[in-house]
């Protein structure tokens, strides 16, 4: 072993690879095993059968729809924002950059909820008594927009 600045390196880093290899095949089986389970669970005519439901095919249209619109609120609320904080200081910049990482802290359950309480406060109320957001499509993009701005 030698010393380099005060701290102790091995001259291998086989241990760490090798522990990293046995956590990274526990998973990768993990998930191989979860979808043999699936496939052997499922056929292909019920599949198909589930495609052809209007409720699936209204859901996967729904899903493509909002997460196309989130994309774009994304960029351009990220890209700006992104920018400014990482070219500029000024006063508050700390609490901007805090306030952006709540949404990694906080479940999606929690935001739902929150989002839900906020629209049955007065600014809420004010909002949803000219767009109706609450149980809607705004809603969804609300929901994806705050937790994929981060």
């Amino acid at each position: 072993m030698s010393k380099s600045k005060g701290l102790i390196r091995l001259h291998s880093d086989t241990p760490f690879f090798l522990i990293l290899g046995i956590i990274g095949s526990v998973y990768i089986i993990l998930i191989v095993a979860m979808i043999m389970a699936d496939l052997s669970f499922t056929s292909v005519s019920h599949i198909v059968s589930a495609l052809k439901s209007e409720e699936i095919q209204y859901s996967i249209k729904l899903s493509l729809f909002t997460c196309t619109i989130t994309m774009f609120l994304s960029v351009l609320v990220a890209i700006p924002l992104g920018y400014l904080l990482a070219n500029y200081n000024f006063p508050g910049k700390k609490m901007i950059d805090s306030l952006i990482d709540v949404p990694i802290i906080l479940p999606p359950l929690v935001v739902g909820l929150s989002l839900l309480i906020l629209f049955q406060t007065a600014p809420g109320q004010w909002i949803e008594r000219h767009v109706q957001v609450t149980y809607a499509i705004p809603s969804i993009i609300l929901g994806i927009a705050y937790v994929t701005c981060t």
